[in-house]
């Protein structure tokens, strides 16, 4: 038996998917930033051994995005209250996404509105947490040369050494 689906359109549903992804993976960039940021600003120094440092950031990359806020809010970081918020507010979002947003709106699909106001929302959460993964990268390059690990320069120059080699790669 064939369904009649009233106001289904499958390529609202496509943009659904594909603004899904969007957010998810805009989500983990901006917890690759937080792990980076959390392993550079406190659990190493400029004499901490690379194989310890590398070490660390496997450990690190490992932990869950509620992990990383958490082990944030127990090193008294200089980072402001409001970006402590901001990053707590996606990790809501991002439990949204990934657990309960199918249950709790796939009737939103039947209708122009709702699935309009849906994609719309989820769309938001990965420009936020891309935004706010700029903002961590920014804060990690700070630390990063107040350190000592590198300056602006060197920095900028392994970011090109990467991007070069990613686009080699394909």
């Amino acid at each position: 038996m064939k369904l009649n689906l009233p106001n289904y359109n499958p390529n609202k549903v496509f943009e659904l998917y594909e603004t899904l992804g969007y957010s998810l993976w805009m989500i983990q960039s901006l917890e690759l930033a937080l792990s980076h940021y959390l392993v550079l600003a406190h659990k190493i120094s400029s004499a901490t051994a690379i194989s310890q440092v590398q070490q660390i950031f496997e450990q690190t990359s490992k932990k869950t995005f509620g992990f990383l806020l958490n082990d944030l809010k127990k090193s008294n970081d200089f980072l402001s209250e409001i970006i402590i918020k901001k990053l707590a507010d996606i990790l809501e979002n991002r439990n949204w996404l990934v657990h309960k947003v199918y249950a709790i709106n796939q009737s939103d699909m039947f209708s122009k509105s709702k699935s309009d106001k849906l994609i719309s929302k989820i769309r938001t959460i990965g420009d936020d947490a891309i935004e706010l993964s700029k903002l961590i990268s920014r804060k990690t390059d700070e630390v990063t040369t107040k350190k000592g690990f590198y300056t602006i320069e060197e920095l900028d120059r392994k970011t090109q050494e990467i991007l070069n080699s990613w686009a080699k790669d394909n």
